[in-house]
Formats: C-alpha cells, structure tokens, sequence
C-alpha cells in the first residue's frame, strides 16, 4: 500500500465521519499539519497511531489495507467526553485529596530509580506528541517501562 493510499482512505473516513482536519488530528493526538501530510501522502502514519482514530469510528483496518471487514459506527466527538460526575463537589474534594495524598506517600516510598520513572511518565502525559515522541526517543534503558505506562495512561 503507498502513502498516497492509505492517505486518500484516511480522508475518505473523515469525510465520511463528518470531522475536519483539527478534529481528526485532535482525536489521533498530533498537529493537523500532520494530519494534512497524511492525507495527501507525504507521511505514512504508525499504526499506533492510527488506533487512536478507532474510537471515532474510523474503519482502521480499512484505512491501513484498503479492505472493510465490519462496519464501523461514527461517533461524534461530543459523544467520547467523560461523563459528568455523579459525586457532589463535597466527595470529589475529599476523593481528591486522598488520591492526591496517596499518590504521595507512594510517591516518597520509591527508590531513586522509581521517583525518576514517575516523573518521566508524570511529564510525559501532560506534554505534547511531539515533546513526547522527541523525550521517548532519547531514552535508555527506561524506555520499555516508560513508554508502555504513557501507553496505558492515554498518550
């Protein structure tokens, strides 16, 4: 399959879903001049990466191999916010500041090696793609840990 490709089916997906390029590029978590050189075939984006559109309802098997293998519901970006909370402002605070105060102590439990992953990672999901792709691609021996608990924590 060329760039040009999976490009084209990229578009033809947001089309399709209704998005604009922003929203795509918001919802995959890169800059819509990414998105822009996906669609028009000047970049190739990881798989990984487009595993982040599933969500949206974007046919990714469709999008990586040109073949449809079920049907894939479109789902407004409206629709993927977290629901509103059902504890009072009272519980929240309080549920808050246990969280925060566990966090912590296990935080000051760790040894060196530990505090520094917890940073990494802690910094790491509150940057950017491109700070955290450029900080994950310097990493040494931490990389396999650090880079699977960004993974699961959203990134």
């Amino acid at each position: 399959m060329s760039a040009k490709d999976i490009g084209a089916r990229l578009q033809e997906e947001r089309l399709r879903l209704g998005l604009s390029q922003q929203q795509m590029a918001d919802a995959g978590r890169w800059h819509r001049q990414t998105q822009l050189n996906y669609e028009r075939g000047y970049r190739t984006p990881k798989l990984g990466r487009l595993r982040r559109l599933d969500e949206l309802g974007v046919n990714v098997e469709y999008v990586a191999t040109g073949k449809r293998y079920g049907a894939t519901e479109p789902q407004s970006p409206e629709s993927l916010k977290p629901p509103a909370p059902v504890m009072s402002p009272e519980v929240q605070q309080l549920h808050r500041e246990h969280s925060e105060g566990s966090l912590l102590e296990n935080y000051r439990s760790l040894d060196a090696v530990g505090r520094r992953r917890v940073e990494l990672v802690a910094m790491l999901l509150a940057a950017d793609v491109a700070t955290r792709d450029l900080v994950l691609g310097a990493l040494g021996a931490d990389r396999p840990f650090i880079t699977a608990a960004v993974a699961g924590g959203g990134a």
